[in-house]
């Protein structure tokens, strides 16, 4: 990318949105362009009208919409931008089963509560998660961090540093892994 120009996949999508607006694939594809992209100010409007039901899109795109735009929202903080996150993390739990996707994003929303309730809570269900998962299967990095985090900021030291080291083994190369 040039400094200051937008990508030529950034404009292909304004444009694409502009003349398909009611495109739910399209405005899906477009959102998680942007979520990788680490553009969530971009994605988060798109987000919002795949979760708002003006849009003729199915169940699953509404579950998806809702986790993104919650952990967009938990990341901004403030209170009222945690609790609309709580808010599409339960949406989500009355539409469909308590899977791993939605229960990942809880623990990532409760964990940017000050609440310490709510941390031991995303405690709990990272600790979940993590046991889960099946033989072999690498844990997310992001949710390692977050959890090794919780336990330093709950003076759990020694699980909070092996959370750590066992992170740092397989992301060595991450800045935000080795800063903190």
């Amino acid at each position: 990318d040039r400094i200051g120009q937008p990508d030529e996949p950034d404009v292909a999508y304004r444009a694409a949105l502009d003349g398909s607006p009611g495109n739910v694939p399209l405005i899906r594809q477009a959102a998680d362009f942007y979520l990788r992209r680490e553009k969530p100010l971009e994605a988060e409007p798109l987000l919002r009208r795949l979760c708002d039901g003006s849009l003729q899109g199915g169940q699953e795109e509404r579950t998806w919409a809702r986790r993104n735009l919650a952990l967009i929202l938990a990341v901004r903080g403030g209170a009222a931008n945690l609790e609309l996150a709580q808010d599409l993390v339960q949406a989500n739990r009355l539409e469909e089963s308590d899977g791993p996707a939605d229960r990942r994003t809880k623990a990532m929303v409760l964990a940017a509560s000050p609440d310490p309730r709510a941390q031991a809570e995303a405690i709990a269900i990272l600790e979940n998660l993590a046991k889960s998962l099946p033989a072999g299967e690498a844990r997310n990095p992001e949710e390692q961090f977050v959890l090794a985090r919780l336990y330093l900021a709950r003076n759990q030291w020694s699980k909070g540093t092996a959370e750590m080291r066992s992170l740092l083994a397989s992301h060595a190369d991450e800045p935000r892994y080795v800063a903190a």
